[in-house]
Parts: structure tokens; C-alpha cells; sequence
């Protein structure tokens, strides 16, 4: 996926039930501008490549779209970690359909780890992007749980594994209203960081 290249390995990342295999992987990342729009509420942007939907969020609840020169660059926000992620994922499938199509009707259990969370953050969304390519599924409903808690900046550092439950269905371009690819998860301008009683994570797409 995207500028770097993959290797593999097949450690075992939770134990008991959902035991499954874990992967390990390295991505260059690459520069890119940063700056801010104004959010909007529905109506969607166009950007050099494709139309990007501005804005779905409340309070600290959500995600929205930053302006970029061709990319999608992602704010996705929580009242926790484990909601940011979830609002990230959401926000990863909005770039490339409309999740508000989508039906809850295949469950799928993704099982991995980081060497820190911000390795986490980019695992959890490339799982997610392997699965929509191969498996030809898209999701609406997404959950994540850590193997230990994360309070504050401090916790970023440390090598992480997580649990992700996520809902959906096969993709059917017409229904689902599929509009960008998105051709890889990047670490480009990524951030995790804790604003008062905000989680907030930005990463950028590549499209």
C-alpha cells in the first residue's frame, strides 16, 4: 500500500478467542502543506483529485476534513482514544463512499498491534483499507479497544495492541454512492494529541 515497503510477520497479537496473526510494516512517510478550512455542515469540497465531504462531527465527537492541496488530510476526534480511532476508520470509508448507505450485515474482528500508537492508528486504518480492497467490504460501524489504557501523552510512546470490531456489508458502487480510492494510509502530518477533554488524531490519505 502507498510509498513503502511491506514486511510480514506472524506473531500472535491477542491471546484467548480472538487470537489471530499480527503484521509489521514500515511506511516512508512524505511532507505536505498544513493548513486549515472553516468547517461546513453536509455540503462536499472539490479538491484537484476528488469530492470530499466537509464536515461530520459534534462537540468532541466526529471527524472533519482540512484543506490539502490533493489529499484527503483526516481530524478525527473523541472523548477517548478509542473513539478518535473509531471516528478515524469512519472517516477513511467517507472519503470513499457514503457510510450512511452502508448496512450492518458482515461483522469482521481485526486483531493487531504498534509499536507506538501512532503505528496503531496507521495499522488500524491500513487493516481496514486491505479488507475494503480484497475482501470488496465496506463498513459503517466501527469499535476498537486497547490492551492497556491511554490517558496522556506520555502513553503514545509505548507498543500498544488492539482489538477492532467493525459492521458492514459488500460494496455496491451504486447503492454506496463510491466516489475516491484511496491508495494508501500515510504518516504524513500525522498527530495524536489531547486538547482538554478532546482526543484528536489527524493523518492525511493518499488519493
Amino acid at each position: 500500500m502507498g510509498g513503502g515497503r511491506l514486511a510480514w510477520s506472524r506473531t500472535p497479537a491477542f491471546q484467548g478467542p480472538f487470537e489471530e496473526r499480527r503484521r509489521s510494516r514500515v511506511q516512508i512517510p512524505a511532507a505536505a502543506p498544513n493548513q486549515v478550512f472553516l468547517m461546513a455542515c453536509f455540503p462536499t469540497l472539490i479538491t484537484s483529485k476528488a469530492l470530499i465531504p466537509s464536515v461530520v462531527r459534534v462537540s468532541c465527537l466526529g471527524f472533519k476534513f482540512l484543506e490539502h492541496t490533493a489529499d484527503a488530510y483526516v481530524e478525527a476526534a473523541g472523548r477517548n482514544v478509542e473513539e478518535a480511532f473509531s471516528n478515524a476508520a469512519k472517516a477513511l470509508f467517507e472519503v470513499m463512499l457514503n457510510t450512511s448507505k452502508v448496512e450492518c450485515k458482515v461483522r469482521k474482528l481485526i486483531v493487531d498491534n504498534g509499536i507506538d500508537l501512532y503505528n496503531a492508528l496507521y495499522r488500524w486504518l491500513e487493516d481496514l483499507l486491505i479488507i475494503y480492497n480484497v475482501e470488496k467490504l465496506a463498513f459503517t460501524t466501527f469499535k476498537i479497544t486497547f490492551n492497556r489504557p491511554i490517558n496522556n501523552q506520555e502513553d503514545l510512546s509505548k507498543e500498544v495492541e488492539f482489538l477492532g470490531e467493525v459492521c458492514g456489508e459488500p460494496v455496491d458502487k451504486e447503492k454506496h454512492e463510491v466516489k475516491n480510492e484511496v491508495k494508501a494510509v500515510t504518516y504524513s502530518l500525522m498527530e495524536i494529541l489531547k486538547k482538554d477533554e478532546c482526543w484528536i488524531t489527524r493523518f492525511v490519505l493518499d488519493l
